[in-house]
């Protein structure tokens, strides 16, 4: 219990502001994805306004405190860490991509697996070996319509004309 604390009282002002919403965010993903489809969990894009909080944060260390915030959570998955983290990079007014990948495990298991791109590196997820993962590719789209399921790479288009 201390160590968390003494971690937390080295953080800047900012840092400790982000470190709460990082929190909450995951919290709010973590219940979400237990009460609800995925379906609409992932179809719910990002749409956070802009908060001046997140100025001069790094995303790298934006992804460093969603994860050590996911720690504090039971049960906070992959997907859970990368909508978060998806999340609080939008309203920082940062592009990201949510992707997805699959695997059989050595008995034949299957393995699912959600990691979150910013400027084509990897910030959360990528504790896992993402060669062993197979991309999803999203769905063609059949005979004009629009595909039925979400589609496996999410990308947030930052939105540059206020409301």
């Amino acid at each position: 219990m201390i160590r968390p604390l003494r971690s937390y009282a080295r953080l800047s002002p900012a840092e400790r502001r982000l470190a709460v919403r990082a929190l909450a965010l995951v919290v709010a993903f973590r219940v979400a994805l237990w009460t609800l489809p995925a379906r609409r969990v992932l179809a719910a894009a990002p749409r956070p306004r802009p908060r001046p909080a997140h100025a001069g944060v790094s995303p790298d260390r934006m992804a460093w405190l969603v994860r050590a915030g996911a720690r504090r959570v039971p049960g906070a998955s992959c997907l859970t860490r990368a909508l978060a983290a998806r999340w609080l990079l939008a309203e920082a007014s940062l592009e990201s991509t949510l992707h997805f990948g699959h695997r059989r495990g050595e008995r034949g298991e299957f393995s699912a697996h959600a990691w979150l791109e910013h400027r084509g590196r990897v910030l959360v997820g990528g504790e896992e070996d993402l060669a062993r993962y197979h991309r999803f590719d999203p769905p063609p789209a059949a005979a004009g319509r629009a595909p039925r399921a979400p589609s496996a790479v999410l990308s947030d288009p930052v939105r540059t004309s206020p409301r």
